[in-house]
């Protein structure tokens, strides 16, 4: 289970998936990296949401979100910060990870959009972090 399915709703989905997708869901033809992401963590290191800065095709796409309280635009709008928590708040030096390997925008049902952000490189414990932060 090394790859996170964020599913932009309001509030987000999230779920580690293994290489699977369900059916619903089908790859948006974009390619298998569409920008840079991190995880967001608080001043203790623990994990609050995922950023992504999307390269220009899924930006176009991605950007045509609504902000909400877990759905937060940043950089001068050119990152999305996908958050756990509504009241998560997160600091720049604990986040800014390099364990990027793919990025993936997924089209699923009535129009629907979801990332998909693999973790295989990410260490172990880092990753076990991560999925515990998950709402359930």
């Amino acid at each position: 289970m090394n790859k996170l399915l964020v599913i932009i709703n309001s509030p987000p989905t999230f779920a580690f998936i293994d290489k699977s997708i369900d059916r619903d869901w089908r790859d948006s033809g974009l390619g298998d990296w569409l920008g840079f992401y991190d995880v967001l963590r608080n001043e203790s290191g623990h994990p609050q949401g995922v950023r992504f800065w999307p390269f220009e095709d899924a930006a176009k796409l991605l950007f045509r979100l609504e902000a909400s309280s877990n759905v937060r635009f940043g950089d001068a709008g050119n990152s999305i910060c996908l958050l756990f928590r509504p009241d998560a708040e997160w600091v720049e030096s604990r986040s800014g990870d390099q364990w990027m390997e793919e990025a993936r925008l997924l089209l699923g049902p009535s129009g629907s959009l979801a990332l998909l952000f693999g973790f295989d490189v990410m260490p172990m414990d880092e990753r076990r972090r991560l999925e515990l932060a998950l709402p359930s």
